[in-house]
């Protein structure tokens, strides 16, 4: 499901589709913290990182009922306050993320 949200096309010409994910904790919320990589040559401005996060949430709402249903009863109130955000996300540029897979045999997205 991470794969498919991270991966979406709308997202393609910003993102390589590497990423980590893992759960956090914030102010004692549940959050779910992704480390992103950037391609080759992209940079985010404020506004284009709000765009990536809003693709991100509509992604996730697309694959996955359960979270549309919390979004839109509960994680949608917080999201005025970035640091209270369900998503909290990181950027890597290239290849950050990459290097470390390529070092590795196999390797899980998801870190518990």
């Amino acid at each position: 499901m991470l794969d498919e949200v991270v991966r979406t096309t709308a997202l393609e010409s910003v993102l390589t589709g590497m990423y980590k994910a893992r759960l956090g904790l914030r102010d004692g919320q549940q959050v779910l913290e992704f480390e992103l990589e950037l391609r080759p040559g992209v940079t985010l401005d404020a506004e284009a990182a709000e765009r990536v996060y809003d693709e991100l949430i509509q992604a996730l709402c697309r694959v996955q009922a359960e979270f549309r249903d919390d979004w839109e009863d509960v994680y949608r109130a917080f999201d005025r306050d970035p640091s209270r955000r369900i998503l909290q996300l990181q950027w890597h540029p290239w290849p950050v993320l990459s290097r470390e897979v390529e070092a590795l045999p196999k390797r899980s997205s998801i870190q518990r």
